[in-house]
């Protein structure tokens, strides 16, 4: 069966996020020659799912999968984007086509081994040697009116904070949800730790990026000695391609697990593993 990827960004009205998502499908088609790649959005009027969807049937694919690239997704998009599915069966009657939505990426391994090396990324280019047991973690979420979109930026920051060895951290939001950024900059300012580190969590920033670059910069110019460092967002590292592929191979080899790292057993990805008493037990593992 022909098999064609359909790369599916947020939106087209961003300069950033087009350069993120053509990088990632350019390194998917070189990591999976065997497939046809196609990038369209979800809010866009000439180069939609349906267009997209279209253009890869045209070339005589008979298994079509959906892959959004986002690190979260509202609800009300999924559904959206299971609308255009289900009317596209229903407007075209197809035969013998198969058109699947890919899971999304939230809490998964490969990011938070880009949310690492972005953090040491941004640690080598200071001056100053400060330890990380002397630096907090501020984990930027865009926020959202979903608690659970907003719960998986607390929980990469958590595994983050505790996994690189951070003093302490603290999840924040751009927008729809608190703690906002100044809150948590005044919170941290008041600690008294020497560094803090600022990561969007996002796949790109763009116009984002400049709201953060413009409130660290009136903290820079504020009374307390802080070294505030702001990381980049993952963008298009190697870590997020090795997702996206994991993530189309469990559709193809009907794979799919569950996520094991909502597991307090888990693997431990990044750093040193936190340590678990022998009297706890659990069933993963043979007793």
């Amino acid at each position: 069966m022909k098999i064609g990827i359909l790369l599916c960004g947020n939106r087209d009205l961003d300069g950033d996020e087009l350069s993120t998502l053509t990088t990632l499908k350019l390194d998917l088609s070189l990591r999976m020659p065997e497939f046809h790649t196609h990038l369209s959005w979800l809010e866009s009027l000439d180069n939609n799912i349906q267009t997209g969807t279209n253009h890869l049937l045209k070339l005589g694919l008979e298994h079509i999968i959906i892959l959004p690239v986002m690190l979260v997704m509202s609800a009300s998009k999924k559904e959206k984007i299971e609308e255009i599915i289900g009317s596209f069966f229903v407007n075209y009657n197809p035969n013998n086509i198969k058109i699947e939505l890919a899971s999304i990426t939230e809490v998964d391994s490969d990011i938070l081994l880009a949310a690492e090396k972005s953090i040491v990324e941004a640690e080598s280019t200071t001056i100053n040697a400060v330890s990380r047991d002397q630096s907090t973690l501020i984990l930027i979420g865009k926020g959202s009116d979903e608690a659970r979109i907003n719960a998986n930026a607390y929980k990469m920051c958590r595994m983050i904070w505790e996994g690189m060895g951070f003093a302490w951290g603290e999840a924040c939001y751009l927008e729809d949800a608190s703690p906002n950024l100044r809150s948590s900059l005044r919170r941290v300012s008041l600690i008294g730790y020497k560094r803090a580190i600022i990561f969007p969590y996002f796949l790109y920033g763009g116009s984002y990026i400049s709201m953060i670059h413009e409130e660290i910069k009136v903290k820079r110019e504020g009374p307390i000695d802080i070294d505030y460092i702001i990381a980049k967002p993952i963008n298009a590292y190697r870590e997020v391609v090795n997702s996206l592929e994991r993530r189309i191979r469990e559709i193809i080899r009907r794979n799919g697990n569950m996520n094991c790292m909502e597991c307090g057993y888990r693997e431990q990805v990044i750093e040193e593993a936190i340590e678990k008493s022998e009297n706890e037990k659990h069933d993963h593992l043979p007793q």
